[in-house]
C-alpha cells in the first residue's frame, strides 16, 4: 500500500500578524533588518508568521508545545525556505506564498517535493495568458465563459506557482514548461489537479480550492496525499 502523504496547510491573514518582533528568532531578526521596503517586509513577516503557526498546528499532539521563537524559517542557498526547529533542520518540507495581503503555508514530509501558492482571484490579460500558458491550456481558457475566465486563469497560474516551488526553481521557471490537467471533482470550488514538467518528464499531483476570492493550490511527487485543514 503506498503511504500516504499527510500535508498540513494554514492560511492566515496581515491583520492577525503580531505586531512584536518576540516571535522571531536572532537570525530572522537580522533577515528583517535588511528588508527596508515595507510592502516586502509585510509580505515577509505574514509568510512567517503563518509558517510558525502552521508548524505549530503540525505538532499540536505534542506533549511540549513549540514556542513561536523556536520555530525558525530560513531561505536556502537556492532561495527555497527550510524549516529550523531550536536551531536544528526539521524533518518537514515548507512552503509558503502570499497574495493580497493573505498568506499561504503547506508543511510535509520533505522526502516528498512540495508546493503551495494563493492568488487573489482578478482579470489576467490576454498577454498573460499567451506569455505564461502553454498552448493545451489557452485552448482550454477560450473556450470558457468569460465570467469563469478570471478564476480559470488564476487557478492554473497558481498550480503552476505550486509546481514551481515543489520544483525548487520559483520564479526562474519557464512556466510554459509545465502542463496543468485539472480533473473533474463534482464540485465547482475545489478539485484535484495533475501537472507534467516537460524538461525531464517529472509528474505531479495537486488540489486546489477557492474561497473568499482567494485561489490556493498544492503540488507533491507523492503519490498519495491527505491534505489537512485546506481552507482554514
Amino acid at each position: 500500500m503506498d503511504e500516504v502523504h499527510q500535508i498540513t496547510c494554514l492560511s492566515l491573514s496581515t491583520s492577525e500578524v503580531s505586531g512584536d518582533d518576540g516571535w522571531l528568532s536572532p537570525v530572522e531578526h537580522a533577515v528583517q533588518s535588511k528588508l527596508h521596503l515595507p510592502k516586502r517586509r509585510a509580505d515577509w513577516r505574514l509568510g512567517r508568521w503563518t509558517a510558525k503557526h502552521a508548524v505549530q498546528r503540525h505538532y499540536s499532539e505534542s506533549k511540549t508545545p513549540l514556542l513561536l521563537n523556536q520555530i525558525e524559517v530560513l531561505a536556502a542557498s537556492d532561495g527555497a525556505p527550510e524549516l529550523f526547529i531550536n536551531g536544528r533542520r526539521a524533518e518537514l518540507a515548507i512552503s509558503i506564498s502570499h497574495s493580497g495581503g493573505h498568506g499561504f503555508v503547506a508543511l510535509g514530509a520533505n522526502q516528498h517535493a512540495l508546493g503551495c501558492d494563493i492568488e487573489k482571484v482578478e482579470p489576467r490579460s490576454p498577454a498573460f495568458i499567451s506569455d505564461y500558458f502553454t498552448e493545451t491550456e489557452q485552448a482550454i481558457y477560450r473556450e470558457t465563459e468569460a465570467a469563469h475566465q478570471p478564476v480559470l486563469a488564476n487557478l492554473i497560474w497558481s498550480a503552476k506557482e505550486s509546481v514551481s516551488k515543489a520544483l525548487r526553481q520559483g520564479l526562474r521557471l519557464d512556466t510554459r514548461s509545465v502542463q496543468i490537467e485539472l480533473l473533474e471533482s463534482g464540485r465547482p470550488d475545489a478539485g484535484p489537479f495533475r501537472a507534467s514538467f516537460s524538461m525531464d518528464g517529472q509528474s505531479f499531483r495537486g488540489r486546489w480550492c477557492v474561497s473568499h476570492g482567494f485561489v490556493r493550490t498544492i503540488a507533491t511527487n507523492s503519490p498519495t496525499l491527505n491534505i489537512r485543514h485546506f481552507q482554514s
